[in-house]
């Protein structure tokens, strides 16, 4: 699955002096949003820190394991290693890559029915 970083926000923490990242994201195929909160205190912060770094940019994303809580809401494993698999400088770029991709995408299967 790829993901496409949709929104990086950085907040102030309730648990602790300091802050956290939301970063929220939208699954390419089912064009679901999901979300995790990074902080910068706890180790994995190191596997989003390129990630925070770049959300500047269009940034899609794989590798990364979805969980569900006890009340059906589905959101993204900070414990996961993401990896950016695709990048451009200017992020309005990238909807409308993922628009024409999502325009084009049945028809390659089409040829061959």
């Amino acid at each position: 699955m790829y993901y496409h970083l949709i929104e990086c926000e950085r907040r102030s923490s309730i648990l602790h002096v300091g802050w956290f990242y939301r970063l929220v994201f939208q699954d390419i195929e089912t064009q679901c949003f999901y979300e995790t909160m990074i902080d910068p205190k706890y180790r994995n912060f190191k596997n989003w820190q390129n990630i925070i770094e770049n959300s500047h940019k269009g940034l899609l994303i794989n590798n990364v394991m979805l969980k569900t809580t006890n009340n059906n809401k589905t959101f993204i494993n900070a414990d996961s290693k993401p990896e950016i698999v695709f990048s451009l400088d200017n992020p309005k770029e990238m909807e409308t890559v993922f628009a024409d991709w999502r325009a084009t995408k049945g028809k390659f299967n089409q040829l061959f029915e």
